[in-house]
């Protein structure tokens, strides 16, 4: 993987990352840990792979409070921290062998969530990550009542 190898490996362990952080990302199509890990190298930013239960996350962990492993025995997960090069030496390494630096394949950051489907949903049987799907309808529910109350208020002002 170049620039990017496996550090720390941690099994049957979780970590507990930011709800709202956008840096976690799940890959769709990625079937085995090697690949995982490697995926992970190939996104800048991204410093932990997770196999949980068959699906592949990819985090970067700036906030390592976020990403302390925490033990789950049973549990089908494992974390892979990986270690990159710093980047002085990757600079030097690019101008002795003539190479362009960064590599466009380290360029890409960790990319945003988008979509309807969240990243979590999969994770929400962790601890600390129930009902993830219902509070974002509730969320939306009490705008939406909100907003009705306030249309409500206006008819009643007319008359």
């Amino acid at each position: 993987w170049g620039q990017c190898w496996q550090g720390r490996t941690f099994s049957e362990s979780v970590v507990s990352p930011e709800l709202r952080s956008s840096s976690i990302l799940r890959l769709p199509d990625v079937p085995t840990l090697a690949r995982c890990a490697k995926a992970c190298c190939e996104l800048q930013g991204c410093d932990l792979a997770w196999f949980f239960q068959q699906r592949c996350y990819v985090l970067s962990c700036q906030n390592t409070e976020n990403c302390k492993p925490k033990q789950r025995p049973g549990m089908d997960s494992i974390l892979v921290f990986l270690e990159r090069e710093s980047p002085q030496r990757l600079v030097l390494q690019s101008l002795v062998r003539g190479e362009s630096f960064p590599n466009p394949k380290l360029r890409q950051p960790l990319p945003r969530h988008r979509g309807n489907e969240n990243p979590m949903k999969d994770l929400a049987l962790l601890e600390g990550i129930q009902n993830l799907d219902n509070s974002l309808e509730t969320y939306q529910n009490s705008e939406d009542r909100r907003a009705g109350d306030r249309a409500s208020g206006a008819v009643e002002q007319d008359l």
